[in-house]
């Protein structure tokens, strides 16, 4: 008798580990449920790999796999469409071919800023296709970096043209939609934080409509 109450209770504890698991796995694919949709330039052009581990109302967060990107020095200022178009010259006379072993580079979406509003510094990044990933030609102007450093990024898309009154409202917007999440202890760690962010635009210059653009705090 003391045998099958041993053999009970270990068959109930198999079954209760299954559960819990099985559970874990629902529950978090019901949080990644209603993702954002892969953006249409995506189809034609290479853009980074990332999965959608949660997904609430108006963000979601993603796990980014580590890549290179190429890379503008930081760029002072205090405008963010300045600061874009002074570094989106070298970034594109660079994929051209205007580096050391004079490749042409395709083009990727998105065009990645990496904004820090208190140092008034932006960083301008294009994502380098899969074929240069482990060697990409070098460069006197830009570089090559890994992007992003932390893994996570919480991710609020929006439309309509990339101009300076927009973009510190889409970071705030993007803060309050956090407010109240699992992840505010992690992204929000004080008052007005966090005190960096990225915005990066899928859409090329020349389309007039439907511009898909996101802002993220890396965390």
């Amino acid at each position: 008798m003391a045998d099958l109450g041993f053999f009970s209770c270990r068959r109930g504890l198999i079954f209760a580990v299954v559960f819990l698991w099985f559970s874990l796995i629902c529950i978090r694919e019901s949080a990644a449920t209603g993702a954002f949709p892969t953006p249409p330039n995506c189809g034609k052009l290479e853009c980074p790999s990332y999965d959608v581990v949660f997904s609430g109302k108006d963000f979601e967060i993603r796990r980014y796999k580590k890549a290179l990107w190429i890379s503008t020095p930081p760029i002072s200022g205090n405008s963010f469409q300045n600061a874009t178009a002074k570094g989106f010259g070298p970034l594109f006379a660079y994929i051209e071919g205007k580096n050391a072993k004079s490749k042409k580079i395709g083009m990727t979406a998105p065009v990645v800023v990496d904004i820090s509003p208190f140092a008034g510094t932006f960083t301008v990044r294009f994502y380098l296709p899969r074929k240069f990933q482990k060697k990409p030609p070098t460069s006197s102007e830009v570089r090559a970096e890994t992007w992003p450093g932390p893994q996570y990024a919480a991710v609020r898309r929006f439309g309509g043209v990339l101009v300076d009154p927009i973009i510190p409202i889409q970071a705030t917007l993007l803060r309050e939609a956090i407010r109240g999440s699992p992840f505010e202890e992690a992204i929000i760690a004080r008052p007005g934080g966090p005190t960096t962010y990225t915005i990066a635009g899928y859409s090329s210059p020349d389309e007039r409509v439907n511009h898909i653009n996101e802002v993220m705090f890396l965390f």
